[in-house]
């Protein structure tokens, strides 16, 4: 008998309280946390990490069945903090493409975005440019890049083309507070933002 990869689970029964990565059996699932845990941390930053972590959760899952596998944990980690940078784009593109169909619109985008946004802190965003200080002038911002419509789709190769042919709209996909600390929500793939 092969024993059973360990596997990561995307949500957790809310209503028994549980630890993250609580052991059961072959299975170890991973439970993000709750929305009290805020509270007990003295900030924010549990209770809006959770949208990004879903979204994140999801682009590793390459199967759908809402666990994690040993496999997928490990190529999402090779990917993320040392593939190629056109490996580390289609990752950011599978990020932003929600409802998985192959292609993203302003909306995905739009919603990325506001998730990324509740990792920043207030009086960093305080600090970004005027035409980007929200989640929407940022999604809007980075959608002009692929002159599209507001109605069309984007397909994965054109992400990854517009991203590399354009710095600004690279910059645009992750967030580095002030160029002293790395707090990259999508890794840099070139390291120029």
């Amino acid at each position: 008998m092969v024993p059973q990869p360990h596997s990561y689970a995307a949500d957790a029964d809310e209503s028994s309280p549980k630890s993250e990565g609580q052991h059961t059996g072959s299975t170890r699932q991973f439970h993000a946390p709750s929305h009290h845990s805020d509270a007990r941390h003295g900030d924010h930053s549990l209770r809006d990490a959770k949208s990004y972590a879903r979204h994140v959760f999801r682009s590793f899952d390459t199967n759908d069945d809402g666990t994690l596998d040993f496999k997928e944990y490990i190529i999402a980690l090779h990917m993320t903090s040392t593939g190629k940078t056109t490996q580390k784009l289609e990752w950011a593109f599978s990020l932003f493409d929600v409802d998985k169909n192959g292609y993203i619109n302003k909306t995905e985008v739009t919603e990325l975005c506001q998730a990324i946004f509740k990792l920043i802190p207030k009086e960093d965003q305080s600090k970004l440019p005027e035409d980007e200080n929200t989640p929407e002038k940022r999604a809007n911002k980075l959608w002009a890049y692929f002159e599209k419509k507001d109605n069309e789709r984007l397909a994965e190769g054109e992400f990854i083309k517009g991203l590399i042919e354009n710095e600004n709209a690279m910059c645009l996909i992750h967030y580095e507070p002030m160029k002293q600390q790395s707090f990259l929500f999508i890794p840099s793939p070139s390291g120029f933002c």
